[in-house]
């Protein structure tokens, strides 16, 4: 395993959008963040639904903190770069440390959607992936129900892999997935 990283001293930002470490203030912005984007967020992304309270988010947060500080899982609040309003999140996850591969996922809320803001948040997080923790690769797994997610990789200059049957399997039945994959490579040319 590598290296733990220092919450204090990871924000990112390319002027428009920041990544940062969630701060326990920011549980009250995720529930709104949440409550404004059901049902969008919530059929690829369970656990944000309409219940979500101030104590759920909070509870999450420090366990985001002991994950940041393991390197066990780098989940990050995605902010306007200007403001620091919450626009939603951006993760890194599923470590395999062996081969130097995770997996990376994001969300942004509904009145940020359209912006481009997942596209800068996805190349943002790929750049930390790469430059900071030395991953040779990034994997997005995307429902193949969601095209809009679909769309926000190819802009970010991910590559699309393979269709992976039966992959995402929620509340309900199993569906198919979209692979697509980020090498170091990649983000200059998705510039």
């Amino acid at each position: 395993m590598l290296a733990p990283v220092n919450i204090s001293a990871d924000a990112i930002d390319d002027g428009v959008v920041r990544i940062r470490v969630f701060a326990a203030s920011d549980a009250a912005a995720v529930v709104e963040a949440v409550a404004e984007s059901v049902p969008e967020i919530t059929r690829h992304l369970p656990s944000l639904h309409e219940r979500l309270t101030c104590d759920d988010v909070g509870r999450w947060i420090e366990s985001t903190h002991k994950a940041w500080s393991d390197g066990s899982g780098f989940h990050s609040a995605l902010v306007d770069a200007a403001t620091d309003q919450l626009l939603g999140g951006a993760n890194l996850f599923q470590f395999q440390w062996n081969h130097r591969l995770a997996n990376l996922s994001y969300w942004v809320r509904r009145s940020a959607a359209g912006r481009g803001v997942a596209t800068r948040a996805t190349r943002l997080i790929g750049r930390f992936a790469f430059d900071r923790l030395k991953l040779n690769r990034v994997e997005i797994v995307i429902a193949a129900s969601h095209p809009a997610s679909q769309r926000v990789a190819e802009k970010a200059g991910a590559k699309f892999e393979g269709v992976l049957r039966n992959r995402i399997g929620f509340a309900g039945p199993p569906t198919d997935a979209r692979l697509y994959s980020l090498i170091p490579g990649d983000l200059q040319r998705g510039e």
